[in-house]
């Protein structure tokens, strides 16, 4: 708390990098070619270890995984509501050629290449992997910012595409935003939540943002929370949207940090969709009986695999009378 503190961080963050090139928190990483990537982010999860495969996934732990999925798929299935899980991609996972040289691979596959194998051989609940659209995606344009941890418009706009294509198996009607419905564009700032750790983002670490948005105004606007939602831990909060011309009546999608920018777009296609931010991933029956989706999307960033196994409340695993 003393005087000229931050400018002492600043400065001392600045000298680190310009002579040694090197990070003054180990929560940030300084790649190749101005890149920062996510180190250890928080208390459950440190993206360069992720990467790096420190610590796969047991055979229990993918068993209790599959198991939680499948619990909710059928709990949700029995009350005729259909379930999706889509794990978003790091960005490690979608530009490690920007990574120092020095962060090495302990074990060729990562954790969700685990998740998803085992996903695909041993059971038949619906997720999506996004990961073969980004990395085509990044071929011709950037899909994730350079000073931020997560994707920018453009990437979050090419998971909605895919998103909004696999929930057309399950709704027709549902017609996803083309690319001539959107306008790109670009517009420099600061940088983003990285370079803000290092209080570098106003001079070292700028960004140019690629930005995405609708060529007619969105329809969607704030709906009324969910009555009675009660909050499971602080972090968790909830939000509604509601767009009378939507193809679909209702939705609730349990999301972390990476579901900003694909809301906007989303919330168009639902007459009413309540978010839940809550990146260990909770099931929420409460919510989902007073709503009555038609649909239970699980979005769950890929670098909390780490140390995150979801878990189902009590309803979701009592047997059947």
């Amino acid at each position: 708390r003393f005087a000229f503190r931050g400018r002492l961080v600043r400065a001392h963050s600045r000298l680190l990098y310009r002579l040694f090139g090197v990070s003054a928190s180990d929560r940030v990483i300084i790649g190749r070619q101005g890149w920062l990537y996510l180190g250890r982010g928080n208390y459950f999860n440190n993206e360069m270890d992720y990467f790096r495969s420190a610590r796969p996934f047991t055979l229990p732990e993918l068993q209790r995984f599959k198991a939680t999925l499948e619990e909710r798929r059928d709990w949700l299935a029995r009350r005729g509501i259909r379930y999706l899980f889509v794990p978003t991609p790091n960005k490690s996972t979608i530009y490690p050629e920007y990574l120092p040289a020095a962060i090495n691979r302990v074990h060729a596959r990562s954790r969700l290449d685990q998740l998803l194998d085992y996903l695909r051989r041993r059971s038949d609940v619906e997720f999506l992997d996004l990961r073969p659209a980004l990395l085509r995606r990044k071929r011709d344009e950037r899909v994730f910012h350079k000073t931020d941890s997560h994707w920018n418009d453009l990437g979050g706009y090419r998971a909605y595409r895919e998103i909004a294509e696999r929930l057309r198996r399950f709704f027709p009607a549902l017609r996803p935003l083309t690319e001539a419905q959107v306008v790109t564009g670009r517009r420099q700032g600061a940088g983003g939540d990285l370079a803000e750790l290092l209080n570098l983002q106003e001079d070292v670490f700028r960004e140019t943002y690629i930005t995405v948005r609708p060529r007619l105004p969105f329809r969607a606007r704030a709906g009324r929370p969910t009555p009675g939602f009660r909050p499971l831990a602080p972090w968790v909060r909830l939000v509604a949207s509601e767009c009378p011309a939507g193809e679909v009546a209702a939705a609730v999608m349990v999301r972390d940090s990476f579901a900003h920018q694909l809301m906007p777009f989303l919330s168009e296609h639902f007459r009413r969709i309540v978010y839940v931010w809550d990146w260990e991933l909770h099931a929420f029956p409460d919510v989902i009986l007073k709503e009555r989706p038609s649909v239970v999307i699980d979005q769950m960033a890929e670098r909390s695999l780490w140390s995150i196994l979801p878990l189902n409340p009590p309803e979701f695993t009592a047997p059947r009378p």
